[in-house]
Order: structure tokens, then C-alpha cells, then sequence
């Protein structure tokens, strides 16, 4: 779990750092509001990358002619 986080920290703003590091210093209690909202933030950004990689894909399923190639 330290390294999920230490790895999640170079991918991210001020503020979420600022979470990881008290979710860090706090043990990991799973009651604690810093952990809940940690836990939230990093449901939401891999529901980010997903959708932006669905996108990815939809734009590479046009050709330059702008017709769909499938």
C-alpha cells in the first residue's frame, strides 16, 4: 500500500499529496476521514484515465476522412 502511494504522489497535485502524506503519517486508520477521502480521489482519477483512454480509442476508430472505419 506505501508503494501504491509513493507511486500515486509523482502523478499528482498539491493537494493530494498533502492527503498521502497524512494518510501515511496517520497509520492507515480506515475510519479516518484523510483515508476515506484518499481512497475516493483514487477511485475517481482511475475513473479519469479510463475514460479518457475509451475517448483515445473512439477517436482512433475514425479515419482522416473523418468515416467511421468500423
Amino acid at each position: 500500500m506505501i508503494h501504491i502511494l509513493n507511486t500515486f504522489k509523482y502523478n499528482s497535485d498539491k493537494s493530494t499529496i498533502n492527503l498521502i502524506e497524512l494518510v501515511l503519517r496517520s497509520g492507515f486508520e480506515p475510519k479516518s476521514l484523510a483515508f476515506v477521502s484518499l481512497i475516493k480521489l483514487i477511485f475517481f482519477n482511475m475513473a479519469l484515465v479510463t475514460s479518457k483512454k475509451i475517448n483515445k480509442i473512439r477517436a482512433q476508430n475514425v479515419n482522416f476522412a473523418g468515416k467511421s472505419i468500423t
